[in-house]
């Protein structure tokens, strides 16, 4: 079987915008200018964090292990920090030169578990690392778990081993507010005996998840299936439903052997038609198929491929399931093509996908005068991204001109808007269409339709919420997680900007910042290991226990919570 590469096009978008608030009428925008003397900014960046990283189990140094340190303070020093270091012969590391600010900082090596700072367990949340001007923090050492291993093999419906067949343990998660499986330590394949090893798997409970890729793209015309049966994903000990899958335990450093199943097999089939553009000619471009698997989000893109110089396209070993075709067009502005297929078993052909022009809007950012000298306009850039996060779709980034202008191309359909490139202490403060405040609904954009009056207003009235955790003896805690969220129950969705989780810092202090201004709950839980924190339904069932507090614009409010039980 000939090896094809697979087109991946994705692009992580965060969005962390602010309430709606009055337009403010822009000015004429003079030349960018850096941020005034005396700024953090202008601090040379001077502290230091050293330590070393070493096996829990043993306490052995652990060599060329990975440290990632990112900036999570928009503060810090005037640039969000994002650095690696690899441990020497002594499991030591070090991080120079760096500015004041908060960091998230982890570990990471082979087989053993990844750890952020402050984690007590795996699956905790880590905590920032509040750093000061020339300050030097010693010892922030890691201590690094063996990971879990699952082997077993992988075996067809007569018992013979089958190669190539992806192998997953996989945790349920919430992800856009939906239950989903997501895969935990390495991913692997099975070899020629039909041998698998999964291995770094944190500490936890997982199904094991076999997917054959026999899907395929056919280059030429006239080509065929190679056999008229394939393989669903299969869940051990061999369902295809993953609420039938047998869940395994996995213990720190615990090596669980002999999960053998056998694939259940499908009847598979092609799926073969045309593409033209909206003008109905052959078009050119790639073509995307991926598989909505419900409950899994292994499933992704399965396989891209060219579409034929006629306009023609043809996959083959398709099993059965529901699929979704999506075909980008070359061009100066490329039209796009959508089509959703349920395949059974039998072949489809003559499928036919009319691509439709892109839509643009074009629209400004505008800001408060007296923050105009500190916006690099160079810098910005604009992007529309789905509201459903399980659409598959190319993002095309527009770039902001000096006269704080854009025109933006997307496809159609309900999308979030987003920008990038702005001034550390800046954020969205509200998306407006023709003056209507769009930010948290989206924009509605139409193929061949252009939009004008879209108005992305950024700020630099940011909201702090900070403060300290007492424990039952009325000590400062300092193992919690703090959890800000709206008493709006119609904003408590998983992706809302107005849902935050806060940890404490090495002085015990937790600290949220950029939220919308509004009325919130906020709790101090004593852990969240397995919990979806913003998940709308655990959020109601903390809420009786939740402080109560407003926040006004660029307001800084100090809050003391006490520590409470995480338990449902």
């Amino acid at each position: 079987m000939p090896k094809l590469r697979s087109v991946v096009v994705l692009v992580s978008i965060l969005v962390a915008q602010l309430a709606p608030a009055q337009t403010i009428q822009q000015l004429s925008p003079p030349a960018p200018q850096r941020p005034p003397d005396g700024t953090n900014a202008d601090k040379p960046p001077t502290a230091i964090i050293r330590g070393h990283v070493a096996a829990a189990d043993t306490g052995q140094p652990i060599r060329r292990a990975q440290v990632r340190l990112l900036s999570t303070d928009v503060e810090a020093g005037g640039k969000r920090e994002n650095r690696q270091s690899t441990t020497d012969a002594t499991g030591a590391y070090e991080f120079k030169e760096l500015a004041e600010g908060r960091y998230q900082i982890s570990a990471s090596k082979g087989s053993f578990v990844t750890m952020s700072a402050g984690q007590a367990r795996p699956n905790d949340p880590g905590k920032p690392i509040t750093l000061r001007n020339a300050e030097v923090l010693e010892r922030l050492d890691f201590s690094l778990p063996r990971g879990g291993v699952i082997t077993g093999r992988v075996v067809d419906e007569y018992g013979d081993p089958i190669s190539n067949i992806q192998i997953g343990a996989m945790r349920s998660d919430t992800i856009g507010g939906r239950k989903q499986l997501m895969p935990a330590g390495r991913m692997t394949s099975t070899n020629d005996l039909g041998e698998f090893r999964v291995y770094g798997i944190p500490p936890g409970q997982y199904v094991i998840q076999a997917t054959w890729h026999g899907l395929r793209p056919i280059l030429a015309p006239g080509g065929q299936a190679d056999d008229e049966s394939g393989y669903a994903t299969t869940f051990f000990p061999g369902t295809v439903a993953a609420t039938e899958a047998q869940r395994i335990t996995v213990s720190s450093g615990q090596t669980i052997s002999d999960v053998v199943f056998a694939m259940v097999t499908a009847k598979i089939a092609s799926v073969s038609g045309t593409v033209v553009d909206s003008h109905g000619r052959p078009a050119q471009g790639m073509l995307m198929i991926s598989r909505n698997e419900s409950g899994s989000v292994m499933s992704g893109i399965n396989m891209g491929a060219p579409i034929r110089p006629d306009g023609t396209f043809a996959f083959t070993n398709v099993t059965a399931g529901d699929y979704t075709l999506r075909a980008r067009l070359t061009g100066p502005k490329p039209e796009t093509a959508t089509a959703k297929v349920a395949v059974a078993g039998v072949d489809i052909t003559d499928l036919r996908l009319t691509a439709v022009p892109p839509s643009s809007a074009t629209g400004r950012i505008v800001v408060d005068p007296a923050a105009l000298q500190a916006l690099t306009s160079a810098t910005l850039s604009v992007v529309a991204a789905p509201m459903d996060p399980t659409t598959i779709d190319v993002r095309m980034p527009a770039r902001v001109a000096d006269d704080l202008t854009f025109t933006l191309a997307t496809s159609p359909g309900l999308m979030r808007i987003a920008v990038f490139g702005q001034p550390p202490g800046f954020d969205v403060r509200a998306v407006r269409v023709a003056g209507v405040d769009v930010t948290d609904i989206g924009v509605e954009f139409k193929a061949g339709r252009d939009l004008t009056g879209l108005e992305i207003e950024l700020t630099n009235k940011l909201t702090t919420v900070s403060g300290l955790v007492s424990d039952s003896r009325g000590d400062t805690a300092k193992e919690y997680s703090v959890v800000v969220f709206p008493q709006d129950q119609s904003r408590q969705t998983p992706a809302s900007r107005y849902v935050k989780i806060g940890r404490p810092d090495q002085d015990g202090r937790f600290k949220v910042a950029g939220l919308p201004p509004g009325e919130y709950y906020a709790i101090a839980l004593d852990r969240l290991e397995n919990v979806s924190w913003n998940d709308p339904e655990f959020l109601q069932s903390v809420q009786p226990q939740a402080t109560t507090f407003s926040l006004m614009e660029a307001e800084t409010k100090t809050l003391d919570l006490k520590l409470r039980s995480a338990t449902r």
